[in-house]
């Protein structure tokens, strides 16, 4: 059965320490300690709060440890169904696992990520889905462009990464993938890396370039976007970083643009409007919480 939007990639657990003044190679004592599941499950909790109709996959895998089984736990409390989760037990990596600490008063976060099983992934051949998107690239090292080219009964594909810095080897992985991307999204840290360009309209036309449709670079003042011919600059309500847990940002503004696209007839430009001011607004109410 063919449905409206396939989530493909990287689950993990998040872990969330909240001290009062973070001190860098010292002890910390943690004021607030949360535990939620990221990954492929933010972009996925975002479709549903904006269209609870819409018809939805996730595909993913955990191991056979606690992590793995607080995932399952967590997606079985939400009701969520049409959950493809390969649970491998007798691998000795863990699930992936993010632990945060996030210092409350500049809201200043340093995360260790330890990936698990969910980085062994590859993509099924017999995905059938009018949107598929992946996350993420850079932590998904199986996913070469042969199998993007397989998936022929998958009307639109899109993609993120997540790392700040990458190897050439990585570099010229990606680039490869892009070829088959029709929206690349990215943000302005992970396009620099990439690039080894410091201006967003610059990323954005070389990634642009490399892409099958549109690279969209996203920082919190704004975007660029570019096909390679054309490269077009969006602004946007802006807030100091520092003042805000950004946690899930570029998660929940692909979840946003996926919608716009599918729901909507706006262009291009209005759909990233739209899509920075909705991740803005998430984000400030998350912090009020």
């Amino acid at each position: 059965m063919t449905v409206d939007v396939t989530i493909f990639g990287n689950i993990l657990v998040d872990t969330i320490y909240e001290v009062e003044q973070f001190s860098h190679g010292g002890s910390n004592i943690y004021k607030k300690k949360t535990q939620t599941v990221g990954g492929v499950t933010n972009v996925l909790a975002a479709l549903k709060r904006m269209s609870p109709d819409l018809s939805t996959k996730l595909i993913s895998a955990v191991a056979g440890d606690k992590e793995g089984d607080f995932i399952k736990e967590w997606l079985s409390d939400r009701g969520w169904d049409n959950l493809d989760l390969l649970t491998k037990k007798d691998v000795d990596s863990t699930t992936s696992s993010a632990l945060i600490i996030s210092d409350m008063s500049e809201k200043i976060r340093t995360s260790f990520v330890n990936w698990g099983e969910c980085k062994n992934l590859t993509i099924p051949n017999n995905i059938s889905s009018k949107w598929l998107h992946i996350l993420y690239l850079d932590c998904l090292p199986l996913v070469e462009e042969k199998d993007l080219k397989r998936l022929v009964d998958c009307d639109i594909i899109s993609a993120d990464v997540c790392l700040s810095t990458h190897t050439e080897k990585e570099k010229e992985r990606i680039f490869s993938l892009l070829k088959c991307l029709d929206y690349f999204f990215i943000s302005d840290v992970e396009a620099k890396s990439l690039t080894g360009k410091e201006s967003l309209p610059e990323c954005a036309t070389i990634l642009g370039r490399k892409s099958k449709g549109y690279a969209i670079v996203h920082s919190p003042a704004g975007s660029s976007y570019s096909n390679g011919v054309a490269t077009y600059s969006v602004d946007s309500i802006y807030i100091e970083e520092s003042s805000i847990n950004v946690l899930g940002a570029g998660d929940n503004f692909a979840a946003r643009f996926i919608f716009n696209k599918i729901a909507t007839k706006s262009t291009m430009t209005e759909v990233i409007k739209d899509s920075h001011d909705y991740t803005t607004n998430f984000l400030i109410q998350g912090n009020k919480s």
